[in-house]
């Protein structure tokens, strides 16, 4: 069915008949012309402003993820590496580790050194030994620094005691998949399985 437009006489299909006053006779309307394409209007900008808040909640959402990583990355333990990453550069890299000195193995499990570093760090949910890199150019030296242990090629320092082969007695022992490092140099990568074992003698 048709009807004829008031304003301009012609003759538009009902259907089509709201979007006809809106388009060619918006500062015509009068009553109930005027309501009707303020109803037909109104049911438009709803979509409009659910895909607006959604947006909204969107920005929102990445604005607090980005906070908190660089949160993390702000209150990262300060490590005196002599190599650091570069935050700028991202990558996603997993691997293994196993520390252990004076007798006890290290269990990165224990709630202080989960997310503690935003290029190197443990996850809550995760296997104890399971490391994650962010960055690239983590050493092992940088990496082991942001969990409090300096780490060089013939030492381990933790909690303000040192363990040296310079100490009679006394091994420190770095390796990647077996083989021996340097961890001030060593660059993680995906699949590493670090150990680091530090022996000493009774006489220490």
């Amino acid at each position: 069915m048709t009807r004829t437009c008031p304003y301009c006489g012609r003759s538009v299909p009902d259907e089509e008949y709201p979007g006809h006053l809106e388009r060619a006779h918006e500062d015509e309307l009068e009553g109930l012309d005027r309501r009707l394409v303020a109803r037909r209007s109104g049911s438009r900008s709803r979509p409009r402003k659910l895909y607006v808040l959604g947006g909204v909640v969107l920005v929102l959402f990445a604005a607090a993820y980005l906070a908190i990583f660089a949160l993390s990355s702000a209150t990262s333990p300060e490590t005196t590496a002599v190599q650091q990453p570069d935050p700028d550069a991202p990558t996603h890299l997993h691997g293994a580790i196993h520390l252990e000195y004076d007798g006890a193995v290290v269990d990165f499990d224990d709630p202080m050194y989960i997310e503690r570093d935003g290029c190197f760090h443990f996850h809550a949910y995760d296997d104890a030994e399971r490391w994650h890199v962010h960055c690239e150019d983590v050493t092992l030296e940088y990496a082991l620094g942001t969990l409090g242990f300096e780490l060089s090629a013939d030492s381990l320092a933790v909690d303000g005691e040192t363990f040296s082969e310079d100490d009679p007695g006394t091994t420190v022992s770095t390796t990647v998949d077996g083989e021996r490092v340097d961890p001030e140099r060593y660059v993680l990568e995906d699949g590493d399985d670090v150990r680091v074992v530090v022996e000493t003698n009774d006489e220490r």
